[in-house]
């Protein structure tokens, strides 16, 4: 159903413009665990398209006019059923394209009601809607009639391993299936399952036809989104080859992941590029998150030694390839840590760092079954940070943690981390849950500490952020690398604050982006400047590892009142 990581992750979309499909997965889970009926999984899903709806609704930007109220609809094709584990899924047109070849209906009218209150009765041959159900005892859905039922029966035959009856479905579908796919010796009922749902339903088709009908080009989405992705002036050489997706400019890409090669020796870096037209032996410059343009710092420049496309696992080398498209780029690795800005324009800004709409926040320890391993271990880590932007590995207490969004994700990174990155058996411990520590309103009185040698004293106060800016500054809106001006308009339009204040900001924590700000609020104190990377220093700190439960903090305002220097 929708959880609410769901909702967080639905939010996030919205406010970067993100065209949207739905895709509900585990549906298997429905039908063979949970043992719903086909009336019950029809509700289920209806209300889960229905949730989602009403969520768009709720979140979206009404001038945007990218989504509607009713955005998630079965009829029109952007809503698919899927299970993942197993390889398969379908949208509604889809089963109305196979139902009309077969009945010689007019697909339009199918799928009109092969979703909703439309009912069929197979002893009249006649639809009907709601109203005179009572009128037929054979009375089913249509939804259930010509899409659940077929698939019930299916899954039920490969549960029982019913080969025969299997066969005879197959037909009737007119799916053929060699017979070494069915053999019982050789596989389970679940990779039978598998293999008969595949090449019935594949996922691969339904995907498609999510893709190519229901989401942007990236010529039309360049166009509204660049303005949420790009830091640098609108009105730029970069970003006006990048509204109009130009593959005949200078390049500019988004390393958004990296991805372990097949020999595990190296990574490739996977992104996007948004302009130009990137070539095998190409020299360009990597952006560091805090490269300012004009300044040496933070940029390096490196040749590209190979360009290629990601199909599945596999990198296809290609000779060039053009904006608007997903490319994989090698010899570069080494210059990044997760995520860059890879350009050849001379004078070009970053694109905004991802800001994710969930935090690590379930923890496990983990350690190796093998005391031989151990640098086995440390190696997987370090790559397992690198290759999932998310993720979180951290050495507290000598042990090794790595901290993921929720279980499913740190199901994926465990499951990586032994596969792929370390390549050893592990020993996992129990997932613990973090938490973030906060102040609920200001304090009742100033806090006041001095130096070891009793010459330096600091006056101190602490209140709650609002929830709405905690959220604008971990969206991205409000940045420490934002223009002054800009922020400053910001705090003093929407949050009250006072317009000295928003100049007077010192840094932003825990990492210098984090949802806590430190203010200057002294008045005429003559060396603050001696003091203030100190200062600083001290907030990070006490942001990374609150007071309470050594948690970091969330939504805290600090104030320097005074000091005595």
């Amino acid at each position: 159903g929708v959880s609410v990581q769901t909702e967080t992750v639905l939010r996030q979309a919205l406010a970067e413009r993100v065209q949207l499909t739905l895709i509900i997965n585990k549906i298997d889970r429905c039908i063979l665990e949970q043992q719903l009926e086909p009336e019950e999984l029809y509700q289920k899903l209806s209300s889960i398209v229905a949730r989602c709806n009403a969520l768009i609704a709720t979140y979206r930007n009404i001038d945007d006019g990218i989504y509607s109220d009713d955005h998630f609809n079965p009829k029109i094709g952007n809503v698919a059923i899927a299970s993942g584990k197993h390889g398969w899924a379908f949208t509604l047109p889809q089963f109305a394209t196979i139902i009309a070849e077969k009945t010689k209906v007019l697909k339009e009218k199918l799928i009109d009601r092969l979703w909703g209150e439309s009912f069929y009765s197979s002893v009249n041959r006649k639809w009907f809607p709601y109203d005179q159900i009572n009128s037929y005892d054979d009375a089913k859905r249509g939804f259930n009639q010509f899409i659940l039922q077929p698939i019930y029966q299916m899954l039920n035959a490969c549960s029982n391993l019913n080969i025969d009856e299997i066969r005879t479905l197959l037909d009737k579908v007119d799916v053929r299936l060699s017979a070494d796919k069915l053999d019982t010796n050789s596989h389970d009922a679940k990779t039978i399952m598998s293999n008969v749902m595949k090449r019935w339903l594949p996922a691969g088709e339904a995907m498609l036809h999510l893709i190519v009908l229901h989401l942007p080009s990236p010529i039309q989405a360049q166009t509204y989104r660049i303005q949420h992705l790009y830091e640098g002036p609108q009105d730029d050489q970069a970003a006006c080859a990048m509204k109009t997706c130009d593959p005949n400019s200078e390049v500019m890409i988004y390393i958004s992941k990296k991805i372990p090669a097949q020999d595990g020796s190296r990574f490739v870096c996977f992104g996007r590029i948004f302009s130009g037209t990137i070539t095998t032996g190409s020299n360009v410059r990597i952006l560091g998150p805090n490269y300012q343009p004009g300044s040496p710092n933070d940029v390096q420049v490196r040749n590209v030694t190979s360009v290629g496309v990601m199909v599945g696992d596999r990198c296809i080398p290609m000779a060039s390839v053009p904006a608007g498209n997903v490319v994989a780029l090698n010899g570069i690795d080494k210059c990044l840590l997760k995520t860059a800005t890879v350009t050849t324009f001379d004078n070009a800004h970053n694109f905004r760092v991802m800001k994710f709409s969930v935090s690590p926040v379930v923890r496990v320890a983990v350690d190796v079954r093998d005391p031989t391993d151990y640098a086995k271990l440390a190696d997987g880590l370090k790559k397992l940070a690198q290759a999932d932007s998310l993720v979180q590995v951290l050495n507290e207490n000598k042990q090794h943690v790595i901290a993921a969004a929720g279980e499913l994700h740190l199901e994926i990174c465990l499951a990586e981390l032994e596969k792929v990155h370390a390549r050893c058996p592990l020993k996992v411990a129990t997932p613990i849950v973090t938490y973030r520590e906060t102040v609920t309103c200001g304090s009742y009185q100033t806090a006041f500490t001095k130096t070891t040698n009793k010459h330096n004293k600091f006056f101190m106060r602490a209140s709650p952020l609002q929830p709405e800016l905690v959220e604008a500054i971990e969206s991205g809106r409000i940045t420490a690398k934002q223009d002054p001006k800009e922020r400053s308009a910001i705090l003093v339009n929407e949050f009250g604050w006072d317009p000295i204040s928003t100049k007077k900001i010192w840094c932003f924590g825990p990492e210098h982006d984090g949802p806590n700000i430190l203010v200057d609020s002294t008045k005429g104190v003559d060396g603050l400047i001696n003091i203030q990377d100190a200062v600083i220093a001290g907030f990070q700190w006490a942001s990374e590892e609150g007071v309470l439960a050594q948690e970091t903090l969330r939504g805290v305002r600090i104030d320097l009142l005074d000091a005595e220097i």
